[in-house]
């Protein structure tokens, strides 16, 4: 699993978040890198989304089994080292109650929810492996 690297997580993980997106513009880490690569007009392009209309939905309705998760991952120091466990529980608040429509909580879920729980999976693997 060469993305389960403990360097690429640590490195992914330590990216701030107006790196990846500012002012409404998202993907900047990948549009800078391919700066030289694509055409601008490809590069540039905002016009396409990753994820269905129904996503916020599909993680509200993971969200019970998402928030129990986030507990048991509390419990590891390295996992406390890498998340804000107050500003992640506001997050699983507002994902929680926002509309289906929402973007700015779709990328709550994108910028801290989801990699938090992934990380907490890797953590949890890499544990069972020691």
């Amino acid at each position: 699993f060469p993305l389960a690297d403990v360097r690429l997580i640590e490195y992914c993980m330590a990216i701030p978040i107006d790196q990846l997106r500012r002012k409404g513009v998202g993907r900047l880490l990948i549009r800078r890198a391919a700066e030289h690569l694509l055409p601008d007009l490809i590069r540039q392009r905002r016009d396409k989304c990753a994820f269905g209309p129904d996503y916020l939905l599909r993680v509200q309705a993971d969200l019970d089994q998402i928030g129990q998760a986030v507990k048991r991952f509390s419990a590891s120091d390295t996992f406390r080292r890498y998340v804000d466990l107050d500003c992640l529980g506001r997050t699983i608040d507002r994902v929680s109650v926002a509309r289906a429509h929402s973007s700015n909580t779709v990328w709550d879920c994108l910028g801290s929810l989801l990699p938090a729980y992934y990380l907490g999976i890797f953590l949890e693997l890499e544990d069972a492996v020691r």
